[in-house]
């Protein structure tokens, strides 16, 4: 009996590096099942089963200073019990467009909590300390990295093995990696950088193409010279919240080559947002997106 508690605990709390990680990552989503209340009042235990089953590997689950943690709890525990990685994502909502001490208080304070609640968690759960510095937290960088550099410091005092993913300002704009704070220590940091959170707004084109490609390349070379890690946390096919004038088959395009671009890299990512193709009334996944979902869980990237 002893021998066998020795193995669980192993198995339970077993350091994953964020080599293996990024492996592990794969596709994922980011999810509102704790942030929006309107998701929130729709959602079920068993849709977590729908997007594991669905193909989906990892989700990003946002959620602000007011969370919900018994309900956190569950969902964390569902994850686990289906095989889907969960990122918690911290909104910040309050911090990114008031940025000062007291807003920068709240948003530590909220990590400590949940660093100690999940500390005792398999390593697979991971922490990704700002959603994305946007709105006025962009004008003080200085800000941010502070925040950044207290919070590692807190949530390594108790927990030393979790991921913990930093990203950088202007809407995690990977061009903005130089001015990102990295702790001396970086065991089990990651960075997370994104692109077309809120879709393309035209066709793909070479334009959109080129950009693609360049920040891909930019982020790679940049975490390589500083021996880390990346990925994507959100991307969106189309411009669904702005007026949605990228037609299907466009998304599919898109969808496919920018998918491509990051398997080539190595990079794994997560698509914005799981209720832009699944609906939480009826549980079901919206059949309008059945082709753009299944580009970017599969994209073919030889065909």
């Amino acid at each position: 009996m002893f021998r066998l508690s020795i193995i669980f605990l192993f198995t339970f709390l077993y350091a994953i590096t964020p080599k293996e990680y990024q492996q592990k990552l794969g596709v994922g989503v980011d999810v509102n099942w704790v942030l929006f209340k309107k998701i929130k009042n729709e959602f079920k235990l068993s849709d977590i089963d729908a997007f594991k089953k669905r193909g989906f590997d990892s989700v990003r689950i946002r959620f602000d200073n007011n969370v919900d943690l018994k309900l956190l709890d569950k969902i964390i525990k569902r994850c686990n019990q289906v095989h889907l990685i969960p990122v918690l994502a911290y909104s910040g909502k309050n911090f990114r467009l008031h940025p000062n001490r007291e807003s920068e208080k709240k948003a530590l304070n909220i990590w400590t909590k949940i660093a100690k609640r999940y500390k005792n968690y398999k390593n697979t759960l991971s922490y990704d300390l700002l959603i994305e510095p946007n709105k006025a937290i962009k004008k003080h960088n200085d800000l941010l990295n502070d925040f950044y550099k207290k919070c590692v410091k807190r949530i390594r005092k108790i927990d030393k093995d979790k991921i913990i993913f930093l990203s950088p300002n202007h809407i995690s704009n990977p061009y903005y990696l130089n001015k990102l704070y990295l702790p001396k220590n970086r065991k089990n940091i990651m960075i997370q950088w994104h692109f077309y959170a809120a879709g393309p707004k035209n066709a793909l084109n070479e334009k959109i193409k080129n950009d693609i490609v360049k920040k891909i390349a930019y982020a790679k070379k940049w975490c390589e010279k500083h021996k880390l890690f990346s990925w994507v946390g959100a991307w969106m096919p189309g411009n669904y919240n702005h007026g949605n004038t990228v037609g299907i088959k466009d998304q599919i395009k898109f969808s496919r080559f920018l998918s491509c671009e990051l398997r080539k890299n190595n990079i794994p990512y997560a698509v914005n947002a799981g209720a832009k193709f699944y609906d939480y009334k009826t549980h079901t996944w919206i059949e309008k997106y059945k082709n753009v979902v299944d580009t970017f869980l599969n994209p073919n990237c030889k065909g």
